[in-house]
């Protein structure tokens, strides 16, 4: 695929550029053409008469690029990348921009309502009405959550040379709001460890491999093998073996693991590394696991499985349902404990939405122990 795209110069002019994205091996580069028109064309629907003959022979550049793929209009620049619903599928067709998908449900309800805009006819009334239409129809939180992909959205548009307005400001209209989440207390934690089950083991370590790592559910339901690295853990060397000193011997603890996942939303990867007490639990099922199976490969499906966590529970004494959930607000917890670090606190927990780290670290601020 290749986009003719403009790049404004401090003359004035537009120095025109290739776009070339290769969809089967999902790379991308670009090749400046060495020719200068009086306006970006992408903007402009009427060719001016001194700049036909280049953009006609960019033309040709471009039908001999793409020999093989669809022709493109490049000298009628009010192509169908021009709108906004229209640029975030290209976006999504490309490959570049995954975590708006469900951002663009929401917008084209909202655009049967009027009409796809011109990227750079958005202003701050057109956002200020889209997000009065979001505040009437979902949460704050919600309405907030959608600003920020339209926000997402513009500045990439505004990179590929669009013209348009960044809403920063409406986001300020919206602050977030962050309910109190329910998280495991030592003691409770205590009493679930000492709490015997005869349910499928593999729920019970889930949970605790949850609550020692801060995995969600769909982390654990799709963890597989060829996500964990064993990494090096730094003990004490005595004649050739790791141990923890000198008289010790080597046991399981003495490997420690890494984890490769990708965000919910955005997919981009990230490296998760597992404390001691996640790395015991995780040893016993890598045992002669191929990198394409599952971790924990007899997890039931969630209803049975959240079943016999509140049987758990209530076996042990919780006054309260036992949820994945409940196990990752825990380490949550435990991780802003022991780091000043926002950043380190997002890292451990694989989380992109720092500032409601920060909320919920501001309200811990009064609390003492409350993690395993």
């Amino acid at each position: 695929m290749v986009t003719v795209r403009y790049k404004k110069l401090a003359s004035g002019k537009y120095s025109i550029y290739l776009d070339c994205y290769d969809v089967t091996k999902k790379e991308r580069h670009y090749e400046f053409l060495k020719q200068y028109v009086a306006f970006d064309y992408n903007k402009k629907s009427k060719v001016l008469p001194e700049d036909l003959a280049i953009m006609q022979s960019v033309q040709s550049i471009v039908a001999e690029r793409t020999k093989n793929d669809a022709p493109i209009d490049t000298i009628n620049p009010l192509n169908e990348t021009n709108t906004l619903l229209s640029f975030i599928e290209e976006q999504h067709n490309n490959g570049l921009v995954l975590y708006t998908k469900a951002f663009t449900k929401h917008l084209k309800k909202y655009l049967a309502l009027t009409k796809d805009p011109i990227l750079t006819d958005i202003d701050s009334e057109w956002v200020e009405q889209f997000a009065n239409y979001c505040k009437a129809t979902y949460s704050v939180n919600h309405t907030r959550t959608l600003i920020q992909h339209l926000q997402s959205i513009l500045s990439l548009a505004r990179k590929n040379g669009f013209e348009t307005v960044n809403p920063s400001k409406q986001l300020t209209d919206y602050p977030l709001t962050v309910k109190d989440l329910e998280y495991l207390t030592d003691e409770e934690t205590d009493l679930l460890i000492q709490s015997q089950t005869t349910f499928n083991p593999h729920i019970r370590d889930a949970f605790l491999f949850s609550l020692y790592s801060g995995l969600r559910w769909q982390d654990m339901k799709t963890l597989k093998r060829d996500n964990v690295m064993e990494s090096v853990n730094e003990l004490e060397i005595v004649n050739g073996l790791k141990t923890v000193n000198a008289s010790a011997s080597v046991n399981r603890l003495s490997k420690l693991y890494s984890l490769t996942l990708s965000h919910v939303y955005s997919k981009t990867v990230y490296m998760l590394e597992l404390n001691a007490q996640a790395s015991e639990i995780i040893t016993n099922y890598l045992k002669d696991k191929t990198p394409d199976q599952l971790v924990f490969d007899k997890l039931p499906n969630m209803t049975n499985c959240f079943t016999k966590l509140r049987l758990w529970g209530y076996q042990a004494g919780l006054q309260k349902d036992l949820s994945f959930s409940k196990a990752r607000n825990t380490f949550m917890f435990k991780s802003i404990q022991k780091n000043d670090s926002i950043t380190q606190m997002c890292k451990e927990l694989g989380l992109q939405r720092r500032q409601k780290v920060k909320i919920i670290a501001k309200r811990l601020k009064n609390h003492d122990s409350i993690t395993v």
